[in-house]
């Protein structure tokens, strides 16, 4: 057995190692993957749920709120045209 021998020894067993090290990783990251999946996979289910809910929600909420707001706005009008007439006059 000479020196020529040992390397090539080594040099397969490295080789060998790798391939072997590479190998588990691969099916490491792919039952990850599987795992993840399935997960994202529930949580998109999860937020298009919530969406429709949020949709129904809002939808029925809108109008009333946007006329409440328009109501609030125009007697804030009508109170700041009073204010102004018992100022004395209409300045703008």
């Amino acid at each position: 057995m000479t020196i020529e021998w040992f390397r090539d020894l080594v040099i397969i067993m490295f080789g060998l190692i790798a391939i072997g090290s590479t190998i588990f990783f691969m099916v490491i990251a792919y039952l990850l993957y599987k795992r993840i999946s399935r997960v994202l996979d529930s949580l998109e289910e999860s937020s298009e749920a919530l969406q429709t809910v949020c949709s129904y929600v809002t939808e029925p909420m809108s109008q009333p709120l946007s006329l409440i707001t328009s109501l609030f706005h125009d007697v804030r009008q009508g109170l700041d045209s009073i204010g102004k007439i018992f100022q004395g006059g209409n300045q703008e």
